[in-house]
């Protein structure tokens, strides 16, 4: 079997199989042809966690195979040192040049979605009890600039530098990442256009908070350090503690006795327009933000991103 996976399924790799990644990055072999038949196709897929259709990149136009439930195909310019070998003879294209590849097919808002997808750290599997699993990102918001700004003869380039701009590293858990693209997307996508938090960012707690907390610092999901506002959010998600009515209480007495203002970030916050715009209301008085009339269609947009985020 030989095959390199592209777009969309080399999204779905590297975002939802991260205990399957490994490999090294590497070239084009130059006597790659693909050739696969369906047993093997589908095994693959089972593997893997890849839905269908299977999105794949050929290099010669003539290996092209007809849009099909089963396989859409892609062909191209290659560039050097951008594919990663997960297989013998299956290839899947590189966190960096997989992203280009999404700004061909998705709108500018997915398309920063997908890259705080690419540079979190976690992964969805239903494995587990959460639904999550915790590892090192794929890829950073800097080799992915980096290598947009580098090939910007590649289609989806130029898009993809300018989607990355609304970018973050290091999203831990799903709500904190919807948090992220709600609060900061421009409102020209549906979002509050605020400034981007510190994300896990560690705060030196008073002496107050430390004897509540029983020690000298805690992590704060979203931080902006000028309103001195946190973000804390209590719910299932969360990798390194666990959540309770009593337990978000002590953390919230902690963090305001640190001098800090606290808003609890729960998952119900992005299930209806009128629960996003009620903590986005909260968050802007607490920045002391004042926005002026909102853009036209911003409702619609603003509906669109609810759904999307899900």
């Amino acid at each position: 079997m030989q095959m390199i996976l592209s777009h969309m399924s080399a999204y779905e790799y590297w975002t939802c199989s991260s205990d399957l990644h490994g490999g090294s990055i590497c070239s084009l072999p130059p006597d790659f042809q693909m050739r696969t038949s369906v047993a093997e196709t589908n095994r693959f897929m089972a593997e893997y966690g890849i839905s269908k259709p299977l999105h794949v990149f050929v290099p010669d136009a003539g290996q092209r195979r007809k849009p099909s439930a089963r396989y859409v195909s892609y062909t191209g310019t290659i560039p050097a040192k951008s594919l990663v070998r997960i297989a013998p003879g299956v290839y899947v294209t590189s966190p960096e040049y997989c992203f280009v590849q999404l700004a061909t097919k998705l709108n500018e808002r997915d398309l920063v979605i997908a890259a705080l997808h690419l540079c979190s750290s976690y992964a969805l599997d239903a494995r587990n009890e959460n639904g999550l699993r915790w590892h090192r990102p794929v890829t950073t918001l800097r080799n992915l600039t980096r290598f947009a700004d580098k090939n910007p003869s590649l289609p989806g380039a130029k898009d993809a530098a300018r989607a990355l701009r609304f970018a973050m590293d290091d999203c831990a858990f799903p709500t904190q990442l919807k948090a992220v693209a709600a609060l900061c997307l421009p409102r020209r996508l549906g979002g509050f256009g605020l400034t981007q938090p510190r994300l896990n960012h560690r705060l030196e707690l008073s002496e107050a908070g430390a004897a509540l907390l029983r020690r000298p610092d805690t992590s704060c999901d979203l931080y902006w350090p000028d309103a001195k506002l946190v973000l804390d959010y209590c719910g299932p998600q969360h990798h390194s503690r666990k959540c309770s009515e009593a337990r978000a209480s002590r953390r919230r007495s902690a963090l305001e006795s640190s001098g800090c203002q606290v808003i609890t970030l729960r998952d119900e916050d992005f299930a209806t327009t009128d629960a996003l715009n009620d903590l986005g209301k909260r968050v802007l008085k607490a920045m002391g933000v004042r926005q002026g009339a909102k853009p036209k269609e911003y409702a619609a947009r603003q509906a669109a991103l609810v759904e999307r985020l899900g």
